[in-house]
């Protein structure tokens, strides 16, 4: 039998022009901490880790421009993008101090990215499966450029599910690890009804496009050497990109001055989902400054 879920409150901002989905467990808890989600999916995604944490944290996660119940965007989803929002975010939330924050994949990168270039905003921060993108050639710019400006004079619409069951259905097909309980909580959370009572996935299409520049691991690199808080990265047991197989990980991991690594085997790139208990022991431990349980590799 499932635990209950901890519940949740929203808050809606103004942020960059857009209307932003903020989702806040705990509320009155006085430690805080931020999550940040991955690509295609939304702040919900979190709710198996909080359900395992102590409620004496306060967790702030955010749906992404583009994601879950914020607006969409009116042209780009770019690092920079996620960058500025998360800026104007801790603005509101912490405009003082350093902050904590734990990002998945997409949500891992943009947490990197900001360690580095706000470095002194940072308390400790965790990334799980976010470890930079491949590299990209110059040659392929021009093609990038000119799909992305196609995808924004149409988005094409996602396709849809027939009801939640057969969204759920497609969850566990993308993903072997999830079982019915956490696929159906999942199917109701990242999807939006349609007016033939089908569901969608929630997130702007235009994700599923190429971004309008080309990913060049040496600017990464520099934001990675000024990173001065603590990091722990929690890699989970996908198969790697060819940039970050046979070493590649470790090779970034020791750009960042005071950065641990954790593998947590039998897992899929969603560890939230996959590793609930094991993620929120790990966070748990590291926020407080605490040693790391015996957990992974």
């Amino acid at each position: 039998m499932d635990k209950p879920h901890r519940p949740s409150s929203s808050v809606f901002l103004d942020i960059n022009r857009l209307r932003y989905h903020v989702r806040i467990w705990n509320e009155h808890a006085t430690e805080t901490l931020f999550f940040l989600h991955g690509h295609e999916d939304c702040s919900a995604t979190f709710q198996f880790v909080v359900d395992e944490l102590p409620d004496t944290w306060r967790i702030i996660a955010p749906d992404w421009r583009g994601h879950g119940k914020t607006e969409w965007s009116h042209d780009s989803y770019l690092f920079q993008n996620y960058t500025s929002d998360l800026d104007a975010l801790l603005d509101h939330f912490a405009p003082d101090g350093r902050v904590r924050m734990l990002g998945h994949s997409m949500g891992g990168n943009t947490a990197n990215l900001y360690a580095g270039v706000r470095p002194g905003r940072i308390d400790r921060y965790v990334s799980l499966d976010g470890f930079g993108l491949a590299e990209e050639t110059p040659e392929e710019f021009p093609d990038r450029v000119a799909a992305w400006l196609d995808g924004l004079k149409e988005r094409t619409p996602l396709r849809p599910s027939a009801d939640l069951a057969a969204m759920a259905q497609r969850l566990r097909a993308a993903n072997r690890r999830l079982d019915d309980y956490k696929a159906e909580f999942l199917a109701r959370e990242l999807t939006v009804q349609n007016q033939d009572g089908s569901y969608s996935p929630s997130f702007d299409p235009l994700h599923r496009g190429p971004r309008p520049i080309t990913y060049r691991f040496e600017d990464l690199a520099a934001c990675f050497g000024r990173i001065s808080a603590p990091a722990l990265w929690i890699g989970s047991g996908r198969r790697l990109n060819p940039s970050l197989a046979n070493g590649g990980i470790e090779m970034r991991r020791k750009l960042i001055r005071n950065c641990k690594y954790v593998h947590l085997a039998d897992t899929g790139h969603n560890l939230q989902h996959d590793a609930p208990a094991d993620v929120a022991a790990l966070a748990d431990a590291f926020f407080r400054g605490e040693r790391l349980p015996d957990i992974g590799q």
